[in-house]
């Protein structure tokens, strides 16, 4: 509990949450990836559409990305790599505004998995520089909290997005 006071009246950490908070935006373009978009391949290619196979494109996207940004990774500071891959990340959506095919889907997964690797793994190094020495765990598992707040986010949207942009059968707007 001691901890907790204290960690809770430390400004930094206030200001640490207020950052994580605004990072809710850029991580639910991502989480919308894996609530949205099984339903409207299913959807759009019916029950035998192998939309597990696109929607793992992502990690394995990320993974290889991770590769090629890691010398920007050593050789800027983090919390402007955050910034760009969060900016990139909003712009993930982009693609789908010309067509729901999978050529759209998957420009869609691959700029996002291209901001998800650049920006990501900057959180955590950035967690570090900004905390207490001794106090790193506690900012890091206190920051998480927005990131199960994103996926309650995602999943009231995608609902909404889903039930009323994406009709089961066919009109003006599908």
């Amino acid at each position: 509990m001691m901890i907790f006071k204290e960690v809770s009246t430390d400004f930094k950490f206030w200001r640490f949450f207020l950052f994580s908070l605004v990072l809710v935006g850029p991580k639910l373009v991502f989480a919308l990836l894996f609530f949205m978009l099984p339903k409207i391949i299913i959807q759009d290619y019916g029950e035998d559409a192998p939309f597990g196979i696109y929607v793992s494109i992502a990690p394995l996207m990320i993974i290889i990305f991770l590769f090629c940004v890691q010398t920007l990774q050593n050789n800027y500071d983090p919390y402007d790599l955050i910034l760009l891959g969060t900016a990139i990340e909003t712009t993930g959506p982009i693609p789908m505004f010309f067509g729901m095919n999978i050529v759209d889907f998957v420009f869609f997964i691959i700029i996002i998995s291209f901001a998800e690797a650049l920006y990501a793994p900057m959180i955590n190094v950035f967690t570090f520089n900004f905390t207490k020495p001794g106090r790193e765990g506690t900012f890091l598992t206190l920051s998480a909290a927005p990131t199960y707040l994103t996926m309650a986010f995602a999943g009231l949207l995608g609902g909404y997005l889903l039930e009323n942009y994406y009709p089961e059968s066919d009109d003006e707007t599908h």
